[in-house]
């Protein structure tokens, strides 16, 4: 079972499927919803490996989730 993790005023969420998201921003890739599906977008989005792309299978739900949640703005 995954460790979970709720974001502020937000889903929660697999540590798994967060770090995966991390993971792949880090490597330049980008997430978002279109017409209520999860596009992933990146230069080298043909470089994705078959782990990847499985991780993303596996999270998509809670990728669909992450890509649309939009945090508050904290206010000092």
């Amino acid at each position: 079972m995954s460790e979970l993790v709720t974001l502020r005023n937000g889903p929660t969420s697999p540590l798994a499927a967060l770090r995966l998201l991390w993971d792949l921003e880090d490597r330049g890739y980008t997430f978002r919803i279109s017409e209520g599906r999860l596009v992933v977008a990146g230069a080298g989005i043909g470089a994705l490996s078959a782990e990847d792309r499985s991780a993303i299978v596996q999270w998509k739900s809670h990728l669909v989730e992450l890509a649309g949640y939009r945090a508050p703005e904290v206010i000092g």
